[in-house]
């Protein structure tokens, strides 16, 4: 029996080398996650890694009315440069280390409550796209820093999808997307205080 054992450790060991555990990506990293479906149920989304890569984009499969699925299609026709990790900051890094988020490109996405409408969040930065084949639209700039310094976080599209609510230097803010009008919801009186977080 011990014998067996020891035969079996020693064919794992020859077949796992460490070249295989740091690579980059990491194995078993690159499978689809992040999988929804659509509110008005017409998409099944997830992000995918491309091969040998980090760098995720999010894809659809079409759903018929028999419910059949369509071929794998990218959701947003745009190739988005992504942002080396050492340009992230502080705040950044510690987040996408506490959520495990490995992937570069769109780091994450969520539907619409009523819509096809896709809300994602990509080097910072924050974009909506109403519809496959639709119009990306910048709604949150990372690098616009006029009303609240930090990275973006947890943002989140109203039920009626015409406002985003988000945190951005400890603070809750509301913006209209159309016309874009942002509101500051709340005021930290107290240095430090730390009024939204990031889920």
């Amino acid at each position: 029996m011990a014998s067996l054992l020891w035969q079996k450790r020693r064919r794992v060991a020859e077949d796992l080398r460490v070249e295989d555990i740091a690579a980059d990506p990491r194995p078993g990293m690159t499978a689809p996650c992040s999988i929804a479906f659509s509110a008005d149920r017409k998409h099944v989304g997830y992000l995918l890694s491309k091969p040998g890569s980090r760098d995720q984009v999010l894809v659809v499969n079409e759903i018929d009315a028999e419910g059949h699925l369509s071929a794998v299609r990218p959701f947003v026709q745009h190739d988005f440069e992504h942002s080396a990790e050492e340009s992230l900051s502080l705040e950044e890094r510690m987040r996408r280390e506490r959520t495990r988020s490995w992937g570069q490109g769109v780091t994450s996405y969520a539907w619409g409550a009523r819509t096809s409408v896709a809300l994602l969040q990509v080097n910072g930065s924050v974009f909506l796209q109403r519809g496959l084949g639709g119009e990306l639209l910048k709604v949150l700039d990372c690098e616009d820093t006029s009303y609240a310094r930090g990275p973006i976080l947890d943002p989140k599209l109203s039920p009626d999808e015409t406002q985003l609510a988000f945190v951005r230097g400890a603070e809750v803010f509301v913006l209209r997307i159309a016309p874009s009008v942002t509101t500051d919801v709340t005021t930290s009186e107290t240095a430090g205080a730390i009024n939204g977080t990031a889920s």
